[in-house]
């Protein structure tokens, strides 16, 4: 490991250490690994409860969850090695692959562009946005690809009518619109951050979910290496996140403690509808990384990156982890079909 790489691990290690500052330690014999989330979103709420319903720990599995703010960063990190899995947006994946990465997106846990575009109280149309800035977490997150096909479909030009605005992560969007700094932003339907906003009189500009059905919101995913060298780990990882699903749902209440506790959100009124949205409604039942949605993002995002328009999706999914689950039966005693 490099010295840039061993000055972003001893970061890292930082931030892990306050991320799971309180957890038992596990066995000494446990596999050790990071899993990164993008976003502080009902988005990562399934492995947020695997980590924190202790359910790594049942597979045998020391995993340390660490927020790197936005899909892209991610990728970037699991290249130095510092993450081995990470929970992304297929736009994410996309731009890694272009980029040489060997990506593996082994679980499609939301495969809807359940999105939308907010706006402050004074910008009543789309058209308004033009010569204005729009929020988004990073570039080649879900966000910005949402942003961009949202003003792309009302006859906008991200970047050249409106400025896109790269803010780091949703608290920072949120702050950002409250404080004028931006027009408008892209968030996740359900999300707190959008539901406080709508209650503070910003408007719903554009809803992204009605401009297409299919798209790769979120997933698990990794480097085709760790998952050759490190296969019985990644299953196992697997058993406990769709086991996770399974506690969702057979435990309201300490699921929605789960979501205040790193959100930082506590209105119930705001965790009932996330618990509504991404875990009830929008969620995969079965995890599998589905091609369904990429060959549009495929095909949008090449307009503003060639590289990707030589990327085949087939070449970034593998549903043998999910697959092997499914037939052994394992999917099917936890009765989420």
């Amino acid at each position: 490991m490099g010295r840039t790489s061993m000055k972003f691990g001893a970061w890292l290690f930082t931030l892990i250490v306050a991320s799971v500052a309180g957890t038992p330690p596990p066995s000494s014999a446990a596999e050790k690994l990071v899993a990164g989330y993008s976003s502080i979103s009902p988005a990562e709420w399934t492995l947020v409860t695997a980590a924190k319903a202790n359910l790594f720990e049942k597979y045998g599995l020391d995993v340390s969850t660490v927020y790197l703010g936005g899909s892209t960063r991610i990728v970037q990190v699991m290249i130095a090695g510092d993450v081995q899995i990470g929970q992304i947006g297929g736009s994410a994946a996309l731009f890694g692959k272009a980029a040489g990465v060997d990506m593996a997106f082994i679980a499609t846990t939301i495969n809807s562009m359940a999105a939308q575009v907010l706006s402050r109280p004074e910008i009543k149309t789309v058209a308004d946005l033009k010569g204005k800035a729009l929020g988004v977490t990073r570039r080649g997150a879900n966000t910005d690809y949402w942003a961009r096909f949202g003003l792309t479909h009302h006859g906008l030009v991200p970047d050249k009518d409106v400025k896109i605005l790269y803010t780091g992560g949703l608290r920072e969007t949120y702050l950002a619109l409250q404080q004028k700094q931006i027009a408008a932003a892209t968030m996740g339907l359900g999300n707190s951050f959008g539901k406080m906003l709508q209650r503070e009189g910003f408007n719903t500009l554009i809803d992204v979910s009605k401009l297409g059905e299919d798209f790769p919101f979120n997933g698990i995913a990794t480097t085709k290496r760790y998952l050759q060298t490190k296969r019985p780990v990644v299953v196992n990882f697997m058993k406990a996140y769709i086991e996770a699903m399974k506690w969702n749902l057979d435990n309201k209440a300490q699921s929605k403690k789960i979501l205040a506790g790193y959100t930082g959100v506590t209105d119930d009124e705001l965790l009932e509808i996330a618990y509504d949205v991404y875990i009830l409604k929008i969620r995969a039942k079965v995890p599998y990384p589905v091609n369904r949605g990429w060959k549009t993002l495929i095909d949008f995002t090449a307009r503003d990156n060639p590289k990707v328009k030589d990327v085949k999706a087939e070449e970034i999914l593998d549903d043998s982890i999910v697959k092997e689950l499914d037939e052994s039966g394992f999917v099917k005693s936890l009765n989420l079909k």
